[in-house]
């Protein structure tokens, strides 16, 4: 049998950036819409965190508003957190009718411990919750699937062989979707070794000895003598004069 959740409320005055003043006296804003118009309402916030961590988005709640008779069926369907201190800022309530299907998400909660996780397998869950279509008094406040059963590498948990009443409730995923799986652990890849390429030191180095070598004996040849050492010229011989010849009359 379902826990039963109840929630008090009041009607809510303050509205806009005046709300801070209510989150200063650990009071929640929230907001109730559904079948009929939106209402603002203040929640105890300590009372309501109470009862999402035992109702979740799926467990209906009876909401009684001050001031009313009758109390509300509704499902919580968001919540806003302050980005940096994770505080409680606002919450929206689903009014429902408990005569009309909804369409909710149920969380999937794992339960045991897997013989192939302790043998080194990696255990991969592909959904942590699963979309869902029946009345809300129908609506499972979640899934539970025991591990204990994945015993070999390769095994898989699909949505057939959840257990729930299939005629109350119908899962929006097709039967073999897998939900969990047991990998093999990946291997770790080994490293690709690179041979040192030889490179032409010797080659160029014996170039550049050669360059090196002309260039000394070029400087050489461009020297200048040191002083006070005569170096001899090679003779030059004489070149006789040509003769011109006489022109005879």
């Amino acid at each position: 049998m379902k826990q039963k959740h109840i929630l008090q409320a009041k009607k809510r005055a303050l509205l806009g950036k005046k709300v801070k003043q209510l989150r200063a006296q650990r009071k929640l804003p929230a907001n109730v819409f559904g079948n009929t118009a939106s209402v603002s309402i203040e929640l105890d916030e300590i009372a309501f965190t109470k009862t999402f961590a035992a109702a979740g988005e799926t467990g209906l709640i009876e909401l009684t508003i001050e001031g009313e008779t009758t109390p509300r069926p509704v499902l919580i369907t968001n919540i806003a957190y302050h980005p940096l201190s994770g505080k409680l800022l606002h919450v929206d309530l689903q009014q429902v009718d408990l005569k009309e299907k909804v369409t909710a998400k149920v969380p999937l909660e794992l339960i045991g411990e897997s013989v192939a996780v302790k043998a080194g397998g990696v255990l991969l869950a592909l959904h942590d919750e699963i979309e869902v279509e029946a009345l809300p008094s129908d609506l499972p406040e979640k899934f539970v699937f025991d591990i204990s059963g994945l015993t070999e590498i390769g095994k898989e948990f699909k949505v057939s062989d959840l257990q729930f009443d299939r005629a109350k409730i119908e899962v929006k995923l097709p039967p073999e979707e897998v939900l969990i799986l047991i990998q093999e652990p990946k291997k770790e890849e080994e490293p690709i070794v690179v041979e040192p390429v030889e490179t032409e030191t010797t080659v160029q180095g014996a170039k550049k000895e050669g360059e090196e070598g002309e260039a000394t004996v070029e400087a050489s040849a461009g020297a200048k003598q040191p002083a006070g050492k005569v170096v001899a010229k090679p003779a030059v011989k004489p070149v006789a004069p040509e003769k011109k010849e006489e022109k005879k009359g």
